[in-house]
């Protein structure tokens, strides 16, 4: 059922780290562990008008305003701050969640002293899924009110009388009357017993039921894919032995093949030396023919020369008759010649 939750705070460092995670600016700065805080509800959460310096000074000045008293509890174990988380009822309208926090918090400080209430912070970015730990019934969380006190009794800090059983009941009769009276719903629904656990032990028990259950989805799945596989393989070592006479049927067309190619390889090795052999016939061919044609240019050159000296002798034979043309024994015969040439000539 529904209850105010106690947390005792020792040190200042405690109590403002506690602050710090619960003021609305610092938690849109920082990145958490809590997975299930929601940044992008975060600006509708509430607290009062103080930040995080503000409730700090808040906080240090009570402090030292006790502690400054005569017989003031100085005790290094004393408990300087109690954490006071109180969920929204189950059936209370979403639109009334606000004005619930206000009265809860009036009978607070009527329960406690005003001059103690360090910060109130109202947490709507935490609601989530979480699956209940005692049914197993997946349950969406609540709305719930975070509200730091300091545990002062008499004048004095006083954490064992703040928690005494007699106060934790008082608080909460006195929620579960106001909601009753001004909201109509049930504080402490009587559904179950309180539970002694934390809020991170409740989270750490739903997310190993939720973890578990998913294991459980996963063997299942992995038993029915176990299933299949069992099945696949049966059918696989039906076909096993088809798959062996296609192997031993490949592996003889492989031997077939192997011979073929075989005899293909002697027989290109076969034309390859013929073409060899032709390449070589060629080769001395053409050297014969640039041999022959050699020859031949010599030849014809022998012949030019021939022509050059028979020109030449016939020179020489003309340039020995013009000698001799030109002796006095020529000059004389000619003139004798072309004198008996007139003499047969008629005188016209």
């Amino acid at each position: 059922m529904a209850s105010v939750k106690f947390k005792k705070l020792k040190l200042p460092q405690e109590v403002k780290a506690m602050l710090r995670h619960c003021d609305k600016e610092k938690r849109l700065e920082t990145n958490h562990s809590n997975i299930d805080i929601n940044k992008s509800a975060t600006p509708d959460n509430t607290q009062w008008n103080l930040d995080y310096y503000a409730a700090c000074k808040r906080y240090d000045d009570r402090i030292m305003e006790l502690d400054g008293k005569p017989g003031a509890n100085k005790r290094k174990d004393r408990v300087t701050c109690f954490g006071l988380n109180v969920p929204a009822p189950k059936d209370l309208k979403p639109e009334d969640e606000q004005e619930f926090f206000e009265e809860v918090l009036a009978l607070i400080a009527a329960q406690y002293g005003y001059d103690n209430i360090v910060q109130y912070f109202t947490h709507l970015d935490e609601k989530h899924e979480y699956i209940n730990s005692e049914t197993g019934e997946r349950c969406m969380s609540r709305a719930h009110l975070q509200c730091y006190v300091v545990p002062e009794h008499n004048g004095k800090m006083n954490g064992k009388w703040f928690s005494n059983r007699s106060n934790m009941i008082k608080i909460n009769n006195a929620i579960h009357k106001m909601a009753q009276e001004k909201f109509g719903v049930m504080f402490m629904d009587g559904s179950k017993k309180k539970s002694r656990k934390t809020v991170e032990q409740l989270k750490n028990e739903s997310t190993y039921l939720a973890a578990q259950k998913e294991l459980d989805k996963q063997k299942d799945n992995l038993n029915t894919r176990k299933t299949a596989v069992c099945a696949r393989e049966a059918a696989l070592s039906i076909k096993s032995g088809e798959l062996q006479q296609a192997e031993q049927m490949i592996l003889k067309t492989q031997i077939t093949l192997r011979e073929r190619e075989a005899g293909l390889d002697q027989r290109e090795d076969s034309i390859k030396a013929k073409e060899d052999d032709s390449d070589a016939a060629l080769q001395s061919a053409a050297e014969v023919r640039d041999m022959a044609f050699q020859v031949l240019q010599h030849l014809q050159k022998l012949e030019e020369e021939d022509k050059k000296l028979i020109e030449l002798g016939k020179q020489q034979r003309r340039k020995q008759r013009l000698s001799v043309l030109d002796s006095d024994a020529a000059v004389k015969a000619y003139y004798e010649l072309n004198e008996r040439i007139n003499d047969l000539t008629p005188q016209m």
